[in-house]
């Protein structure tokens, strides 16, 4: 009978072990608040943020900001030696500004993929996904439109989508606009301003 005890406690201590085994990864969001590049985009409301326009938005204010969120992404991967697996941004102008952001020196070994379209939004803001292949084996992507029928001329971030596998299991993040903007314009639409 002991020797059953001890067998069936066994068993069940490497049970417990291997439910609890499995490597913890970190998924983050984080709101890049209007990080835009210093060049003018025709094609994009983002005037303000170029060297003429009125935050004067140059090239040393654009390094500053890129080095703070690499010392934010860094300290994150610096508390226990670990780079985020995934990581969804809100609120960057383009690819580029991305790629600027995973070649920063401090990020650069975690060897970060990116994950973007670009969406309809008037100022050129978008939301992407940053992903380490090494962790996250990326399967697919797609950006979902906003549609509000009530307002056929409204455009605003996409809804992104990116689906895979961390450790052969599966794994699917999605990450959305500001509701708060189409309910303000919901709203002002009504009362029958522009």
């Amino acid at each position: 009978m002991m020797k059953k005890r001890l067998i069936f406690t066994l068993l069940l201590a490497a049970f417990i072990v291997a439910c609890f085994a499995q490597k913890p990864y970190k998924v983050m969001f984080y709101n890049l608040e209007n990080f835009f590049d210093t060049i003018n985009d025709p094609e994009v409301l983002d005037d303000e943020f170029t060297p003429e326009g009125p935050k004067q938005w140059n090239s040393a204010k654009y390094n500053r900001k890129l080095g703070n969120i690499e010392r934010v992404l860094f300290d994150l991967a610096a508390a226990d030696k670990v780079y985020p697996a995934v990581i969804g941004v809100s609120e960057v102008e383009n690819r580029s500004v991305l790629e600027d952001i995973v070649a920063a020196p401090k990020l650069a070994p975690a060897d970060y993929r990116i994950v973007h379209y670009d969406s309809p939004e008037a100022r050129g803001v978008d939301v992407a996904f940053l992903y380490r292949p090494e962790v996250f084996n990326l399967e697919g992507s797609y950006p979902v439109k906003t549609v509000v029928p009530s307002l056929p001329n409204f455009k605003t971030r996409d809804i992104l989508t990116m689906w895979g596998r961390i450790d052969d299991e599966p794994f699917f993040i999605s990450y959305t606009a500001c509701r708060r903007n189409i309910s303000f314009r919901t709203r002002s639409q009504k009362k029958g301003t522009p």
